[in-house]
């Protein structure tokens, strides 16, 4: 039929010829008519050896559901994709009709991968994004585990913004603060050692001093005015 047709072309294409767009299209239309046969076809599209490297970005076809979820676990199980594929779940509110505890799992597993902890931060951050809506404990613990292992680097320019965002989302309450104190320190410890500026992590500085500002000032601040105090 037309997937077969469709998928042995964007196999067989060079890698700079193929376009994944027509084959989400595809699927995508295909959800609508036939959901049955949409599951199939990305089941058997996770077992076969050239199209399961671009499973994650294959299920981005559609919002992502329980089914979607667990089929995107046993993705990660075999390691037969890159994590970076999984980035795509952060974008087009993919992931925004999952409740919390069909998406921890997912992000947990993510986030214990080789190279997985920013990828995970990234669909943390965009779950939902600009909704007013409180999360659940579920995710809130999950976030701040992960939060104080993110590799703080200038390479990414979107790092600011997105560990701001979670920040704010996650880092509220006295349940927060060891999680935030942990932040504190790692954004200290890479200004300190000229890795990066103040200038790029301010967004994130202001979001610490916004929902812990004892923490804030005692971590970033803190050693400085005791060592004025004592000169």
């Amino acid at each position: 039929g037309m997937w077969r047709m469709l998928s042995a072309a964007f196999v067989s294409a060079s890698p700079s010829a193929r376009s994944v767009q027509v084959l989400n299209g595809f699927l995508g239309g295909l959800n609508e008519r036939d959901k049955p046969m949409f599951e199939r076809l990305l089941d058997e599209a996770s077992a076969d050896q050239a199209l399961s490297e671009w499973l994650p970005l294959l299920q981005t076809s559609v919002k992502l559901d329980r089914r979607g979820c667990e089929r995107l676990l046993l993705s990660l199980a075999q390691g037969k994709a890159s994590i970076e594929m999984y980035q795509f779940l952060a974008y087009g509110s993919v992931t925004s009709e999952l409740a919390e505890p069909e998406l921890a799992p997912l992000v947990r597993a993510i986030a214990i991968q080789n190279g997985g902890v920013l990828v995970a931060m990234e669909i943390l951050a965009m779950y939902r994004y600009g909704e007013k809506v409180p999360f659940g404990p579920e995710l809130a613990s999950l976030a701040r585990a992960i939060l104080p292992r993110v590799p703080l680097s200038r390479k990414n320019h979107q790092l600011d913004f997105s560990i701001s965002l979670l920040v704010r989302k996650f880092m509220i309450g006295p349940d927060a603060e060891a999680a935030a104190r942990a932040l504190l320190k790692n954004i200290r410890s890479v200004i300190d050692d000229h890795s990066l500026s103040l200038y790029d992590c301010d967004d994130v500085i202001a979001a610490l001093f916004a929902v812990q500002p004892l923490a804030a000032l005692d971590e970033l601040i803190g050693d400085v005015a005791d060592q004025e105090l004592r000169s």
